[in-house]
């Protein structure tokens, strides 16, 4: 090798290890640099999942009781309300058998009404005995409900009868 050829050779590993002086402080500046990024990226993907796990296992059903428990307190609200907007009710006596007046009597006690739906003439009962009623016994009715009655008559002979079934009524 002739000396042009060493100088040439000379700078050129003087140039390479120059640039491989270079290149190693780059690798070690871009080696931190991208080591502490990675290092960032996964201390931030870590507290991301953590936010979001809390989130599913915790914030969620968290909300989901809370919003179940509100619900639940204003269908309450609302099922007592309602209750309280139903008018009373009563039970509807057994008044089957009993004569008119004792029928009326029982279902004032009662906080109900009699009406006469119908008047049955070929029954042996007594006249004004009741023979049927509706609702029938033990029902629930609001008060003031108009139970109906069918009563037991004989057929109309004169008028002093027909004053006395009516003033019955």
């Amino acid at each position: 090798m002739d000396n042009h050829t060493q100088k040439q050779a000379g700078s050129a590993s003087r140039i390479n290890e120059k640039n491989f002086g270079v290149i190693k402080e780059m690798r070690i500046l871009l080696g931190t640099l991208l080591g502490y990024s990675l290092r960032q990226r996964e201390r931030l993907l870590i507290t991301i999942l953590t936010f979001v796990l809390i989130t599913i296992y915790i914030v969620l059903p968290t909300l989901s009781l809370a919003i179940q428990a509100i619900a639940l307190t204003h269908l309450g609200l609302s099922v007592h309300r309602e209750r309280l907007a139903r008018p009373k009710q009563t039970r509807v006596p057994a008044i089957k058998g009993l004569d008119y007046q004792s029928a009326a009597t029982i279902l004032r006690g009662s906080h109900l009404n009699i009406r006469v739906l119908a008047t049955r003439y070929d029954l042996p009962q007594q006249p004004g005995t009741i023979v049927d009623q509706s609702p029938a016994p033990g029902e629930q009715v609001d008060y003031n409900y108009a139970v109906g009655v069918t009563i037991t008559d004989t057929p109309f002979q004169d008028d002093v009868h027909v004053q006395v079934f009516h003033r019955l009524r």
